[in-house]
């Protein structure tokens, strides 16, 4: 990320582009589905180099599959979580959510991808020993805390990103060097506040009805 991604200079541009890929597999066909992911494995093939380690230089590509998998697993594993805080209820329950992102997962080359929560939480214990800090995930970690944000964004973002931190287990935030927040002070604020954002943008989102549309018209 630190060498082959604009984010430092481009944060909402960095930031669309991936959300450009979750509307699309959430929303799209499978026909954009298909086109969105080999544009996103176009690009990971281009994401090749070397990373310091204890051991010396260590060559890495987008394209590995630890490093996929990891990549897959930890966003569904955060989609759900924060899901489960803040959102209710998953309609068709969470297993159901897990095996459909491993469908999304399969499509941008994830091999093998967790199709239940027990599953998906024996594959975050797997690498559990292989994690580590570094300087380049500190200065990563400071930029998502500190971004250069106008002044009125910044106490909002700083209320949704403790509530996200909350939401972590105790041994990534100390891997990561975050605070040690306590998801029942944090969560009736972050509530509220979502509630607000809800209310301001309404129950649905323009991509989720045309989805549904599609649907019904089949």
């Amino acid at each position: 990320v630190s060498e082959h991604s604009r984010y430092e200079a481009d944060a909402l541009g960095r930031l669309a582009g991936t959300t450009q890929w979750l509307t699309v597999v959430t929303f799209g066909d499978r026909a954009m589905a298909d086109r969105e992911c080999a544009r996103v494995r176009g690009m990971h093939r281009r994401v090749t180099g070397t990373y310091e380690t204890a051991g010396g230089p260590k060559p890495y590509s987008a394209s590995d599959p630890d490093l996929l998998r990891w990549v897959h697993i930890a966003f569904t594993d955060s989609f759900l979580t924060t899901h489960r805080v803040w959102g209710g209820v998953i309609p068709g329950g969470e297993d159901a959510y897990v095996r459909e992102w491993a469908i999304a997962g399969e499509l941008v080359g994830v091999e093998n991808p967790p199709r239940s929560v027990a599953e998906l939480q024996r594959q975050l214990d797997d690498f559990r020993p292989v994690l580590t800090g570094s300087e380049v995930a500190a200065r990563t970690v400071d930029f998502i805390c500190n971004p250069p944000l106008p002044l009125p964004a910044r106490p909002p973002y700083s209320v949704l990103f403790a509530g996200a931190v909350a939401t972590m287990p105790t041994h990534y935030r100390s891997l990561l060097g975050l605070p040690q927040m306590s998801l029942a002070i944090m969560k009736p604020t972050v509530a509220t506040m979502l509630g607000g954002m809800q209310l301001i943008l309404g129950p649905q989102s323009p991509s989720m009805r045309n989805a549904q549309q599609r649907v019904s018209a089949l």
